[in-house]
Order: C-alpha cells, then sequence, then structure tokens
C-alpha cells in the first residue's frame, strides 16, 4: 500500500513536472514570436529609413585582422553616388568596390576608427567621367557590433553656393580696395572689421581696435556716433572735419548685414576738402563782388563830394593871404580831402570802378626800392632775408601796387611777431604754371609768371582768419588801429591784373604770401624810381633853430632825418648807436634841446636813452620814433617824458611838424 502511495505521488509530480515544461515552452515560443515580431517591425524601419535617407548610407564588416572592410549594404542614396550596380560591390572588399578611397584618404579613416572607435569626418572631391565634381562629407563611426557605418553627405551645392559668396565677398574686398575713397567696416560693439588700403592710407594701419580711438583719437564713445542709428537700420549721409586729417568728408554709412544674422556698419570717405575749398572760394568771390559793387556805389558819390570840397578849398586858399590864421585852417582841410581823395581811389581800384594806372615794369627795381625804405623803418629786431631775381622778368600792373605790397605784407608780418622779433623773407623768382597749377582761376591763364612772395613768422592764421582777410573792412586789430582795407585793395589789384594770390598759414609756423603776376614779353613804359612812389615836399615849413640829436641803429634812416632837418635850419647831431649818443649828450648838454630816438635799437633801447638824457637835463623834448605801439602804450609816454609819438613809416612833412611844434611851444 505504501509503495503504491509512493508510486503515485512521483507520477503526479513527475506529470506537474512535464505540464510545467509544457507552459514553458509555449511561453519561450510566444514571446520569441512577440521578439522576432517587433524585430522584424524595427527591420523594417531601420530599411524604410535607410532606403529613404537622402544621404548615402554604407555597412561594413571588417576583417578579423582589420585590414580590410567588406560591404555588406549599401542604401539607394548610397548606390547613386557610386554610380555603380548593387550586385557589383555587396559582399566585395571596399579596396574591391571602391579602389578611389586609398587615394581620397577614406581607407585610412575606416582603420582609424576600427582601431580607435573615434568618429571622424573627411571632406572629399570627387572627379566624375563627364568632369563634374561632386562633393562629398565622410562621417565614419563604429558600431557596437564592431561594424563600420559610412554616411556619405553630398555637399556639392552649400559648396557651390560657398564658392559664389567667397568670389562675390573677394570681388567686393578687390572693389573697397581699389576705392579712392576710404572705406571702414564697424560692428555694433565699436570694433573695426575692415578698413581699405586708402582710409589706412590717411591714418595708419589700426593700433586700437574701436573706431572712435582710431578715427576721432577719443578714449570713449564720440558724442556725434551714428552707430546706433545705422544698426537699426538706417543709411546716413553728413559731412565732417577729421580733427586727426583736418579734411573734410562726405561720409555715407549703411547698414551691412552679416552672414550670421548680426549687422555692421560700413562707412565710406569721401575726401570733399577741395570742393569745400573751392565752394569757399566762390562764396568769397561772390562776396568781393558784392561788397566792392557797393563800396564803388558809395565812393562815386563821395568822391563827387569831396571834388567839391576840395576845389572850393583851392579857391578859397588862393584868395587868402600867407599870414592868415584861415589858410592853416584851409590846409588841413586840404591834407584832409586829400586823405579821403586816396581813399576813395584805394575803394574804387578795389572794386575795379577804376583803372589803375598800368605800365610794363621790372618788378625787381620797385621791389629793392620797398625793402630799402622798409629797412629804416622796422625794428633791428626783425631780419630781411632777400631773394631777388634781376632776371625774373616784366609784369604789366601800377607800380604803385608793388610797392604796396611789398610794405602792407611786411606790416602784416610785424604784427604777426611775438615781441616784434623775427624774420621776413621777401622772394621775386620767375616760374611756368600749367593748368593744373592753375585749378579753377577763371581769369587765369596757363603760362610764365612772375611770384612775390613774402614769408613771415610768427603766430600765423586759423583757418578762420585765412577764409578772410581778403574781405574788406576785416581786421584782427583792435579799434582804430587799422581799416581793413590793405589786403583786400592787393587782392583787387592783382585780380585786375590777371594774377592771384595763394595764402598758407598755421598756428606756430608762420605765413607764406605769394602773389603771381603774369609775365610780359613787352618792352619796359619808363623807369620806375623811388620819388615816383615819394610824395613831394611842403613847401609852408617854416624854418627851423634849436639843436637836435637824432638816434637811430639804421643809418639810412638817420641820414634822411638828417638832412631833413638840417635843410629846415636846426642844429643836427645823428648818431647810429644809443650808447654813443648817451655819451655825446653827457659830455654837451647844454647843446641840445630835443631828443628824437628810435625805440629798438641794440643797446639802449629808445626808453632807457630817454630816462638816461632826462635825468642829465629834465627840461629835454623827446620824441619816440617807432614803428608800433604795443610795445609802449601811448597813455604811458608822458609819463615816461616823451613829448610826442611817432610811427613809421613817417611822411615827410610829419617830422617836421612835430619837431617845429614842440620846439615852438618851448
Amino acid at each position: 500500500m505504501i509503495i503504491m502511495v509512493i508510486v503515485a505521488v512521483v507520477l503526479t509530480g513527475v506529470l506537474y513536472t512535464f505540464l510545467m515544461l509544457l507552459f514553458f515552452n509555449y511561453r519561450l515560443k510566444q514571446n520569441l514570436r512577440e521578439r522576432i515580431a517587433e524585430l522584424e517591425k524595427k527591420e523594417l524601419r531601420f530599411r524604410e529609413v535607410f532606403n529613404n535617407m537622402q544621404d548615402g548610407v554604407a555597412i561594413y564588416d571588417p576583417t578579423p585582422d582589420g585590414t580590410d572592410f567588406v560591404l555588406k549594404d549599401l542604401n539607394p542614396a548610397g548606390l547613386r553616388s557610386s554610380q555603380a550596380q548593387k550586385e557589383d560591390i555587396i559582399g566585395r572588399s571596399v579596396l574591391e568596390a571602391f579602389p578611389g578611397v586609398v587615394d581620397l584618404g577614406l581607407f585610412d579613416v575606416f582603420k582609424r576608427v576600427w582601431q580607435t572607435g573615434e568618429p571622424e569626418n573627411l571632406p572629399t572631391a570627387i572627379y566624375t567621367d563627364n568632369r563634374i565634381t561632386l562633393y562629398v562629407e565622410n562621417h565614419v563611426y563604429k558600431l557596437p557590433s564592431g561594424k563600420i557605418v559610412a554616411i556619405y553627405t553630398d555637399t556639392t551645392q552649400r559648396k557651390i553656393a560657398e564658392d559664389e559668396m567667397r568670389r562675390e565677398r573677394d570681388t567686393l574686398r578687390n572693389i573697397l580696395n581699389s576705392m579712392d575713397d576710404g572705406v571702414c567696416i564697424i560692428n555694433a560693439d565699436y570694433d573695426i572689421e575692415y578698413v581699405n588700403p586708402s582710409l589706412v592710407k590717411e591714418y595708419g594701419a589700426i593700433s586700437d581696435q574701436k573706431c572712435f580711438a582710431y578715427l576721432h583719437g577719443r578714449s570713449t564713445q564720440c558724442p556725434w556716433c551714428k552707430n546706433k542709428a545705422v544698426h537699426q537700420g538706417k543709411t546716413i549721409h553728413w559731412q565732417w572735419q577729421a580733427p586727426v586729417t583736418k579734411k573734410t568728408y562726405d561720409l555715407t554709412e549703411t547698414p551691412l548685414k552679416n552672414p550670421d544674422g548680426t549687422t555692421s556698419k560700413m562707412t565710406i570717405f569721401h575726401d570733399i576738402t577741395e570742393i569745400k575749398h573751392l565752394e569757399n572760394q566762390l562764396h568769397q568771390s561772390q562776396k568781393m563782388e558784392a561788397i566792392g559793387t557797393i563800396a564803388g556805389g558809395i565812393a562815386h558819390d563821395f568822391n563827387n563830394i569831396l571834388a567839391v570840397i576840395l576845389g572850393c578849398a583851392e579857391f578859397i586858399r588862393k584868395e587868402t593871404p600867407l599870414e592868415s590864421r584861415i589858410r592853416e585852417d584851409i590846409d588841413e582841410i586840404l591834407t584832409a580831402g586829400n586823405r579821403g581823395a586816396d581813399l576813395v581811389k584805394q575803394i574804387l581800384t578795389f572794386s575795379r570802378q577804376k583803372e589803375s594806372e598800368k605800365q610794363v615794369l621790372q618788378p625787381h627795381l620797385i621791389v629793392n626800392q620797398a625793402l630799402k625804405v622798409l629797412r629804416a623803418t622796422l625794428p633791428a629786431t626783425v631780419t630781411i632775408e632777400e631773394a631777388i631775381d634781376p632776371d625774373c622778368g616784366r609784369i604789366v600792373t601800377d607800380p604803385l601796387i608793388i610797392h604796396q605790397i611789398v610794405v602792407t605784407l611786411c606790416s602784416i608780418g610785424l604784427q604777426a611777431m611775438t615781441e616784434q622779433k623775427g624774420t621776413l623773407r621777401v622772394e621775386l623768382q620767375r616760374r611756368e604754371l600749367t593748368a593744373a597749377d592753375i585749378g579753377t582761376r577763371g581769369n587765369v591763364s596757363p603760362g610764365t609768371f612772375v611770384v612775390l612772395t613774402v614769408r613771415v613768422s610768427g603766430r600765423g592764421m586759423e583757418q578762420q582768419t585765412m577764409e578772410r582777410i581778403f574781405e574788406p573792412y576785416f581786421t584782427t586789430k583792435e579799434l582804430g588801429r587799422g581799416t581793413g582795407l590793405g589786403l583786400a585793395i592787393i587782392h583787387g589789384a592783382v585780380n585786375e591784373s590777371h594774377g592771384f594770390i595763394e595764402v598758407e598759414s598755421s598756428i606756430e609756423k608762420g605765413t607764406l604770401f605769394s602773389i603771381y603776376f603774369p609775365a610780359t614779353e613787352e618792352p619796359v613804359t619808363r623807369a620806375v624810381a623811388l620819388e615816383d612812389l615819394a610824395q613831394k615836399d611842403r613847401e609852408d615849413i617854416l624854418p627851423g633853430k634849436g639843436g637836435i640829436l637824432i638816434v637811430d641803429d639804421e643809418p639810412l634812416m638817420v641820414k634822411i632825418n638828417e638832412r631833413r632837418l638840417k635843410s629846415r635850419g636846426y642844429d643836427v647831431t645823428a648818431v647810429t648807436d644809443s650808447n654813443e649818443a648817451l655819451e655825446i649828450f653827457r659830455s654837451q648838454p647844454e647843446n641840445f634841446d630835443l631828443l628824437i630816438t628810435d625805440q629798438t635799437m641794440p643797446g639802449l633801447t629808445g626808453t632807457e636813452l630817454a630816462r638816461a638824457v632826462l635825468k642829465i637835463k629834465p627840461s629835454l623834448l623827446v620824441i619816440m620814433c617807432t614803428g608800433h605801439s604795443d610795445i609802449i602804450p601811448e597813455k604811458q609816454t608822458g609819463s615816461m617824458g616823451i613829448n610826442r609819438y611817432v610811427f613809421k613809416p613817417l611822411h615827410k612833412d610829419e617830422l617836421l611838424d612835430a619837431v617845429q611844434e614842440l620846439l615852438a611851444e618851448k
């Protein structure tokens, strides 16, 4: 019984085990079928993706030693790129299927990826039989299974587009590099991205990447900067005077779209300095013409009034006895009227409504005569340098104009010198000018010119002053110290002679005036002597009496004044050394009633000499003679014992009048 129970239990266990095995086998098969179905779905999805990829995909099985790779699969895109039949290349080694991979370097990439497991990229160019170049980007990976996957991306169109963009960029760069205008490209952070050679020529190599430092010499952003507006899409045109180059530019600032979507600013610098200069010349010419027309009309009317005044005064003077007190008043009227007439003549000459007395002359003779007079009037602290060519040629103009040019320009130069110390250089040369040298001057033709230049050391002029110096009545002197007509009259007279004037000046570097007169081959009309430029002596100066000591370091000036005074009966002692004059006066002070002294002299100055002699003889009369009054203001002359203050250049009777009046009062 026991045995039967045991057998039954065993049989039951065996049956249970068998049933369980049947169940697990069923479940295993079920799971396997599901797994296979899932893999089949994944395979289908993989195949769908694999076959529909735009890029070529190839799968390789490496040989055990990694020396070759067998092509296991290739999608349709890769098959099209290879231009081969699938049955001809599947199952074959990569060296057999694609022998060109060695030349392309792709086979070495396969080996490195298989050895290291690190993916690599390799761009290649494939040349087809019909000479079409295909550009391919190769991406090589190693799968966990050890297979090698190569993805081939066709970059031909992108490469063509990049090459086209590069050619356009190179063409644009070549255009910018060859432009005469400066070009600068700046990003939104004020960093310079590009400057063309023309701008480098103006400003030099870039030393600072920021535009405000390179272009403007500033350490911070410029307050007038248009950068933000341009980066917002605006195109701006404006004019700007560069502080670095001192030129005027017409600026065009345009937004420039970059490939990365950002915006830069391209600025084109068009130099309009010469255009602005010509515009200023035209404006100046129009203004001078308008002022000249007005001045001419007024001068004509004023000239008629003066003619009546002078005519009536002459009639009255003829009927007035010599001893009459009225005659002196009439003489003053005539003197003032003649000065007014001279002024009217200058205005009419300036306005070109009165022809000057032109003649063919040798300008070097007049320039030499003017310089001879100037040496007698300029301070000893001023040096005159000459370069006068006697063979410079002949010109047609009024000789008074040449004399006036030299005197006026030298006087202007003297006023510009600090403490009346410096150099005046006067040159007269012959020069050939071409049409390019003449420029846009309408009344001047190319040819041979006689050029008078006056170079002045001293302060120089600012641009604003240079633009106005030829305007009538424009002067930088204080009220009562100048009319402002000198340069305007010279300008008009030179233009009337078909010449022109050039002025160059800068602060602390002095000024250069160049006056161009057309040369002529005509014979000289007549010789011009110094007497033609001087006034005649008056006959109504009374005889003089008294002892006079004259001191001037210029021998010619001493000689002229000594002769003037002696001719009127004065007892004159004349010396050129101030120390010698003091010794003479100390030895015989009773012989002198009047001292006439120059102010600027080597040794003792005029004021020092005056103080010394007045200590010896306080009753001595003193006349101070100088070219300017900024060293000794007139209001101080009385406290220094100076009785009269006269200015160079003196008219012939001016000194005689002063001497006669002082001695008569004494």
